[in-house]
């Protein structure tokens, strides 16, 4: 059965099954196994489809006998290989064409890379310390994650040094080919020269040589089309294709790097060497004894397979990117609640996160560890979890009990977290809407999609800052604090 979004599947709304499916509402399939949330697609060119370049493609469960039709808001500019194609694509596209979700990807890893490496725990491998939570998090660099790959390539390897000097150095082959030259020039003959040379008619090579005085001789030629010249061709041509994305997005921090990285690579280009070596057809498969050995080859090879691990690790999460966003809004909600007045952490309360995204989760399953927050009259504990299996579909819950010193009463409230990499669509919301009637709980999502916008939020609904905007970690952090301030007032009332 087929549900056309999430909150569909809450109120328990079925759809027909041969609708397409928008990837932004986390539609839900049940089949007679299993309970399936149906992500982004990881759209190319080719899922582009007139009248109105709509972006989808179709996905198969072979198990179960379905197909469905699952679209995306945007296409990644970098699945566009042909850099003369990039401005048919933007004309098609406009906004489409997107940059962003990359960066994004690239910065939401980043920032747990930077919570793996600062905040390890004595406790146990994969768990790391929610009391320097807040500090590794200020510490982030957001400039070192929206850095260009082609600049991060350039200044680790040195490509535009290393293209100078293996300009002058281009390996070769001596081709030894037979042709018609005058005698005097002719240094070596073959066995195919000499039967040709017998086969003329005449005495004597002045008599063979004809009236031209030319016979057939070897004559040596360097040739440049090796495999290892190859592949440095095809290697300049993605990074020059890399400028031409960068340039496209408007950005000019790293202008300058990167219109040197291009004019380098378009004088490499101009090279008599160059212009011959034949790389239409090309396609790389495995490197060979030069592009392992010689330093200067190896640095472009290494550089290469730098740019097939980014590219990889980008596709594989831009399916799953909303759970990648889902966790990131839990981590900044845990430095949010320890950045509380009178919060207290345990010295070795822990996260527990995975050094690498399964399916897009950095955190696991098990519950961070309490947070409490002491005030004159009242004790604050907070929890954080995903739900387990039989509890409602939502991201995170997050649970607070609240100790009256003066009563010695305990209460406690749930608020359910749900996440939206873009903006719900109007359907979704309008499911959302009959489901807080009865419910609570809060969504939040990241974008808005280039074609859809909302003025006014319902109460439920929350954008959060923009984290690639200037301190807009830090306004994330301050607008999650509002929330869970107001949400507190509401519930027990304000804090004395």
């Amino acid at each position: 059965m087929l549900y056309p979004n999430l909150f569909a599947y809450l109120n328990d709304h079925s759809g027909e099954e041969d609708r397409v499916i928008e990837g932004r509402d986390r539609a839900i399939l049940t089949t007679h196994s299993t309970t399936l949330e149906i992500s982004f697609p990881y759209l190319k060119p080719t899922d582009v489809f007139p009248p109105d370049n709509q972006l989808q493609t179709t996905i198969s469960l072979t198990d179960d006998n379905i197909s469905l039709t699952v679209t995306d808001e945007v296409l990644d500019i970098e699945t566009i290989e042909d850099e003369s194609e990039i401005p048919h694509w933007e004309e098609r596209l406009g906004k489409r064409l997107d940059d962003q979700n990359t960066l994004l990807i690239a910065v939401f890893n980043q920032i747990f890379n930077q919570i793996t490496t600062q905040s390890h725990s004595p406790k146990e491998d994969g768990n790391y310390l929610l009391i320097q939570l807040p500090v590794a998090l200020a510490n982030f660099n957001r400039e070192d994650a929206k850095l260009p790959l082609v600049v991060s390539l350039e200044r680790r390897y040195q490509l535009t040094h290393n293209l100078r000097l293996i300009s002058t150095k281009l390996r070769h082959q001596l081709r030894r080919k037979p042709e018609m030259m005058s005698v005097g020039k002719i240094q070596e003959m073959d066995e195919y020269c000499l039967r040709d040379y017998v086969r003329k008619p005449g005495k004597t090579a002045a008599e063979k040589a004809g009236s031209k005085q030319q016979l057939m001789g070897i004559k040596r030629e360097e040739d440049y089309n090796t495999p290892e010249n190859k592949f440095l061709v095809y290697c300049c041509r993605i990074l020059h294709l890399n400028c031409r994305q960068y340039r496209e997005t408007g950005n000019t921090q790293y202008q300058e790097e990167v219109g040197k990285i291009q004019r380098s690579i378009d004088g490499f280009y101009q090279l008599p060497e160059v212009k011959n070596i034949q790389t239409q057809q090309y396609h790389f498969t495995k490197p060979n004894y030069v592009l392992q050995q010689n330093p200067i080859y190896r640095r472009f090879y290494q550089g290469y397979l730098d740019y097939i691990e980014k590219r990889y690790s980008t596709k594989k999460v831009w399916s799953y990117r909303q759970r990648l966003f889902s966790d990131w809004v839990g981590v900044s909600l845990l430095a949010t609640l320890t950045c509380f007045s009178g919060s207290y952490v345990s010295l070795l309360g822990s996260l527990p996160v995975s050094k690498t995204p399964e399916y897009g989760e950095y955190l696991s399953k098990s519950n961070p560890d309490p947070i409490m927050i002491f005030l004159r009259d009242r004790v604050y504990q907070f929890q954080l979890r995903k739900p387990t299996t039989g509890e409602t579909h939502c991201d995170w819950i997050l649970t607070v009990t609240v100790n009256w010193l003066d009563s010695e009463t305990i209460e406690d409230q749930h608020l359910k977290i749900w996440n939206f990499w873009y903006l719900p669509s109007l359907e979704t919301r309008q499911e959302a809407e009959i489901y807080f009637q009865t419910e609570t709980g809060i969504v939040f999502f990241l974008e808005s999609p280039p074609d859809d916008n909302l003025d006014i939020y319902p109460s439920w609904l929350q954008q959060l800052p923009h984290p690639l905007t200037e301190d807009g970690l830090t306004h994330i952090r301050q607008t999650l604090a509002r929330i869970i301030e107001q949400w507190i007032n509401n519930n027990f009332g304000k804090t004395s």
